[in-house]
């Protein structure tokens, strides 16, 4: 059975928003811009301390049972150790993405044809965005354990979580209609 027209618009429209949220989940995952200061600027997997040499040098994260962190001025050693909640912030992020692209070619197939058995395969792809939207509300709520996010990094992973959000709206509406034309 064909798709009818206005639900392939739904499922394509579900699909664009869910690749926007890709877009911009992965380049705020990338940088070093969550939390930002005169002094350093943190990421889920890096800090990088501005004042250092004017290098901007870039480290690995480190984590702890808490927020610590130690200054050598002689040595130019700034290290900051997070509380180990904050550790979970990029596994998280990077489950919802990897979630987020399996909604990506779902919504590509359900575009094209109808699923089979369309009365209980057309909730599969909401589901899928309302799990994504949960992986991305816990990620912002784990790395808010380990730093104050000021920066734009997390403000472009807030747009991707209401571009999720929004997604799982239309992509519910679609399998709403579908529902309705299978029964």
């Amino acid at each position: 059975m064909a798709v009818d027209r206005t639900i392939r618009i739904l499922i394509i429209s579900c699909g664009i928003l869910s690749l926007v949220s890709v877009i911009m989940c992965l380049y705020s995952i990338s940088t070093a811009n969550w939390y930002h200061s005169s002094i350093q600027r943190i990421g889920l997997f890096h800090t990088c301390n501005i004042t250092i040499s004017k290098t901007a040098k870039c480290e690995k994260n480190i984590y702890a049972n808490s927020n610590q962190y130690s200054n050598d001025p002689v040595n130019g050693v700034y290290q900051l150790t997070y509380n180990k909640r904050f550790r979970g912030s990029g596994g998280l992020a990077i489950v919802a993405v990897i979630f987020q692209i399996a909604s990506i070619i779902l919504s590509i197939y359900a575009s094209i044809i109808f699923l089979p058995n369309p009365s209980v395969t057309c909730w599969i792809l909401p589901i899928i965005q309302f799990v994504v939207s949960l992986f991305m509300l816990a990620t912002l709520s784990e790395a808010s354990y380990g730093i104050n996010m000021n920066g734009q990094s997390s403000s472009i992973y807030e747009a991707a979580l209401v571009s999720t959000m929004a997604s799982t709206i239309v992509a519910s509406i679609a399998a709403d209609r579908i529902n309705k034309l299978s029964t």
